[in-house]
């Protein structure tokens, strides 16, 4: 069955149901199940999302903790668009567990973000230049190597190219309600801050030489973080010319969503045709009838999931979400487990456009203060590990509301012929697959990772995309592990809105690449780097 057409999908609320997957087909059946409503439990671990190649099974249990309607899909971007998805009933009839305490969920800590959603005009490679090293096990302590033939494809604006230059959206965390000061970094900044133009040698400053530059995390949205048993309150502003929201997964329990207040913002101007803009639809030379049919079937069928509400530019909503015990670590994922947030409103679209974040659950007792906040141990230390996003993805540039704005600027900033951009240019599609690394290219991030020897680093790692989106995140000649990975590998595996939580120690002094294993992505461009001092 296609397009939420299975029926009969029914649980019962509060009980375990052991789910059964498997997978046959070819090279394109690489499946990745998710649903916002429910976590997987398998193997001792809670999963977001599983992992299906052809010929896999997995048994895995879920328990839904409230009654009402959830989507089970498979978050591969073209299998969304190709209908692969199914609602399911959480019935609280008889047999049914108990419900949420509602004066418990009155009562529970809450952890608050204030939000936004804002266009930008970013640049994948804004150094015009590669600061990646010739070997994956290391990049130069300093400077930087021009661009070549290859890699041009992705960074210079031609007749059948677009470029690095791309308009973008962003999740961006705020201080409070006012939405008039950023919090630095994205809430991930420590030390010496530092942009483009910082040294590539300069590992002073910070906790103790610490260093995450202001934007090195790029366009990562915030972390949002919380022990099982919190309430997460997100305050939400979307600055965006089209509508957005904020969807985590995470089997997360919505307490209600609500309008707001506060002082009136006018609509952003639309830069993409009106239709489009206002919709959030995607707008590229691959869309087929058959993928506007699909979201037309998915928004009818989900139109009562609230989590899905859509804000219109200029307005405010507050989310609310309890995180149940459901939600927290499996007694194999050790004190933390990951999962991740994007817009519920054209999903697909606006992954690409840049609107994605990571979720950080603790069991209870075991979350440490946010980098930002002062005392207790120092950032970096075993007991409060510097927590770090490493957001992997080939972003479709031409599934992205933006891309016929952002092709028009092009042809504009280039001076090019009335004609524009070819899009009929062999290079074009390809071109328009950005291999990014926390929204970079080739090590092009504002300033330098320093991190003194011994620092731990607590890396949530995440990822969307289609079939070409199958990641082995690697960083290189450091202590790395992972609850995830069997074995002692150092990598863990990573597919379209799965996510992981890698623990690494700074053990190797020198200049090393935080790179994608997969050939063809690490060519691309899929590659970061840190000094180690």
């Amino acid at each position: 069955m296609m397009f939420c057409n299975l029926p009969g999908f029914e649980l019962r609320r509060g009980l375990p149901a052991r789910v059964h997957f498997f997978a046959l087909g070819g090279g394109s059946d690489m499946h990745t199940p998710t649903s916002a409503e429910v976590t997987a439990f398998l193997s001792g671990h809670r999963r977001q999302a599983l992992q299906l190649l052809p010929g896999s099974f997995y048994s895995t249990d879920v328990t839904p903790p409230v009654a009402g309607q959830g989507m089970l899909q498979c978050a591969v971007a073209d299998h969304v668009s190709g209908g692969m998805s199914a609602l399911f009933s959480v019935s609280a009839g008889e047999g049914a567990g108990p419900g949420v305490d509602a004066a418990a969920a009155a009562a529970a800590p809450v952890r608050e973000f204030f939000v936004a959603a804002e266009p930008v005009e970013w640049d994948y490679a804004p150094l015009g230049a590669s600061r990646a090293g010739g070997t994956a096990s290391g990049c130069p302590a300093s400077g930087s190597a021009p661009l070549t033939e290859e890699e041009r494809v992705f960074t210079i604006t031609t007749e059948g190219t677009v470029g690095s230059r791309y308009r973008k959206a962003r999740f961006v965390l705020y201080e409070d309600a006012k939405f008039s000061k950023k919090v630095p970094g994205n809430g991930y900044s420590v030390g010496g801050g530092g942009g483009a133009a910082a040294s590539d040698t300069d590992g002073g400053g910070g906790d103790g030489g610490l260093v995450v530059p202001d934007g090195w995390t790029g366009l990562a949205g915030p972390l949002l973080s919380a022990e099982e048993g919190d309430k997460i309150v997100v305050h939400f502003l979307n600055r965006l010319p089209f509508e957005a929201s904020v969807h985590p997964s995470g089997g997360f329990v919505s307490l209600g969503g609500e309008e707001q207040g506060g002082k009136a913002e006018p609509a952003p101007a639309a830069t993409a045709p009106a239709a489009a803009a206002a919709a959030g639809r995607r707008r590229s030379l691959l869309i087929t009838a058959g993928e506007a049919a699909a979201e037309a079937a998915v928004a009818s069928a989900t139109s009562s999931l609230q989590s899905d509400a859509g804000v219109a530019p200029g307005k405010r909503r507050r989310y609310e979400w309890l995180v149940p015990e459901g939600s927290g670590p499996g007694p194999g994922d050790g004190d933390s487990v990951a999962y991740s947030y994007g817009s519920g409103v054209s999903p697909i679209a606006h992954a690409n456009a840049g609107l994605v974040g990571p979720v950080l659950v603790y069991s209870k007792g075991k979350m440490t203060p946010p980098q930002q906040q002062e005392g207790g141990r120092p950032v970096g230390s075993p007991e409060r590990p510097l927590v770090l996003p490493l957001y992997l993805a080939v972003m479709n540039e031409m599934g992205s509301p933006f891309f016929e704005a952002n092709v028009a600027a092009a042809t504009e900033s280039a001076g090019l012929p009335k004609d524009g951009v070819n899009q009929t240019a062999l290079t074009f599609p390809e071109s328009n697959l950005m291999h990014q690394a926390n929204g970079y290219l080739y090590c092009n991030h504002p300033g330098l990772l320093t991190l003194p020897v011994g620092t731990r680093v607590r890396w949530v790692v995440f990822g969307f995309g289609s079939e070409t989106d199958m990641h082995s995140p690697v960083l290189a000649g450091q202590r790395v592990s992972s609850p995830l990975a069997s074995g002692g590998t150092y990598t863990v595996g990573l597919m379209p809105a799965s996510t992981a939580v890698m623990e690494m120690e700074a053990t190797s002094p020198g200049s090393w690449e935080i790179y994608c294993a997969v050939t063809d992505h690490y060519f691309a461009g899929m590659r970061a780097r840190m000094l180690v001092v």
